[in-house]
């Protein structure tokens, strides 16, 4: 069953997964990569209108990720709420911050949606059916 996160380093790491993903399936405009970290139809197309839209200075790396102010706000077996500060050194500097939620599938957490403020009504990701991606 689902591994339930229960420490700010089991966090980083989900976060870390689910980035790196992220940006070497935009970076590489590979759609499978992609759709190994996120479990949302809308987040897949998200990527997908990056592809060869988004400027790095580098090819993304795991090391080039770096996350601060982690804090776990929902940890159950059904959905992973996260609230953190990001940066990647691969695409220059400044930071972005926010809730991000994941939710078991296929054996591991996926990305569904993320929210800027963390009153945000995040929890709704966490109660919706999980729809398969249609492609």
């Amino acid at each position: 069953g689902p591994e339930v996160v229960t420490t700010v380093e089991q966090a980083e790491e989900v976060l870390r997964d689910f980035w790196f993903g992220w940006f070497e399936g935009i970076y590489n405009q590979d759609e499978e990569r992609i759709k190994e970290v996120v479990a949302s139809q809308k987040q897949l197309d998200a990527a997908i209108t990056q592809f060869g839209a988004m400027d790095f200075l580098l090819e993304p790396t795991v090391e080039g990720i770096s996350l601060s102010e982690t804090e776990i706000l929902q940890a159950d077996e059904n959905c992973l709420a996260i609230w953190s500060v990001a940066a990647f050194e691969f695409r220059g500097p400044g930071s972005t911050s926010g809730v991000e939620v994941y939710r078991w599938s296929d054996g591991k957490w996926k990305f569904v949606n993320s929210w800027t403020d963390r009153n945000d009504l995040w929890e709704q990701d966490c109660d919706a059916v999980l729809e398969p991606l249609s492609y």
